[in-house]
């Protein structure tokens, strides 16, 4: 195309394994327009399922895609663009970015996105530039692009490399659990699970879900109703401490901390349910003469009854 004058500016995520269809004709669409295009990419202050790839890995995909293409008559800029809680300051930051970058092109200059882009935000927040919404070819959506990546594991020495490689550079984490001491009358309710040892107990409990979960009481009050179908509403959880589980699972750099609840139940009755295979009221002074606690959990049951007076 001839005539190409002013800017061109793309802002984008571009996080896929290689450019889509669509992605190739919004690059298209402003390189063959302007003599001058600006592709910002989005950077999330994390990664994450929706931002897994960093701003390196994409921005080689697309200069490599605008390097290819046969008509090489425009000059190409690539900037990391970080994501912003608010979207008025990012929509801001962008501006600024673009003021400085293309000093001297006056009002030629046109931002481009597809339908669903970040058009509309930078509308509605100020952005100060004229924009223009190219219509995207079927192609399927990035987020379905990823999940269904997700499914296919590939046999090959690069594949294997990215998870190692993912995995070597991920931020060690803490994972959340939560457990339940349910006491009532100088008794604990404990429970066994299928790989426990016959005569070692551990305290209800379980992973925080965030699916599920909008705080750490409401977690314990649905893993002990899930284990022993005793039911304690959340706001009824006395929270008793937290504290670092030497978990065999979790030996590496990732680690588990639980956070204990403890409430009384109005009815005694349970039920083993989910991975507990057993559940017992058990005499609190018991423990550790006659009823023996798994290691895990060990540290956790022995705070449990010094907070109760249990007497050794």
């Amino acid at each position: 195309m001839t005539n190409k004058e002013g800017v061109g500016i793309i802002v984008g995520r571009f996080q896929v394994d290689e450019l889509t269809e669509a992605h190739k004709k919004l690059l298209d669409h402003a390189a063959d327009r302007h003599e001058y295009i600006i592709v910002f990419l989005g950077v999330a202050p994390v990664p994450n399922k929706r931002n897994p790839l960093n701003y390196w890995l994409r921005s080689r995909m697309v200069w490599q895609y605008l390097y290819s293409r046969s008509n090489k008559d425009t000059t190409t800029s690539l900037q990391a663009l970080p994501d912003n809680q608010s979207d008025t300051a990012w929509v801001r930051d962008l501006d600024t970015r673009i003021t400085t970058t293309a000093a001297g092109f006056g009002d030629k200059i046109v931002l481009y996105g597809g339908s669903d882009s970040f058009i509309k935000t930078y509308k509605n927040n100020g952005g100060r530039y004229k924009t223009e919404t190219i219509t995207k070819t079927p192609n399927g959506h990035a987020t379905d692009l990823r999940e269904e990546i997700s499914k296919h594991p590939i046999d090959s020495v690069d594949f294997r490399r990215g998870v190692i490689h993912a995995t070597q550079n991920r931020f060690d984490a803490y994972y959340p659990t939560v457990d339940i001491a349910c006491i009532k009358e100088g008794k604990i309710l404990l429970g066994r699970k299928p790989t426990d040892p016959h005569d070692m107990w551990r305290l209800p409990g379980g992973f925080v879900d965030p699916k599920k979960d909008s705080r750490l009481e409401s977690a314990a009050s649905r893993e002990l109703y899930e284990e022993t179908h005793i039911s304690i509403h959340p706001n009824d959880l006395k929270y008793v401490f937290s504290i670092d589980v030497k978990d065999w699972r979790y030996r590496d750099n990732d680690r588990i901390m639980t956070t204990v609840f403890q409430g009384c139940p109005i009815m005694w009755e349970h039920k083993a349910a989910d991975d507990l295979e057993e559940v017992r009221w058990l005499t609190l002074n018991d423990i550790n003469h006659n009823i023996d606690i798994v290691p895990v959990h060990q540290n956790i049951v022995k705070r449990i009854q010094e907070l109760n007076a249990v007497k050794s």
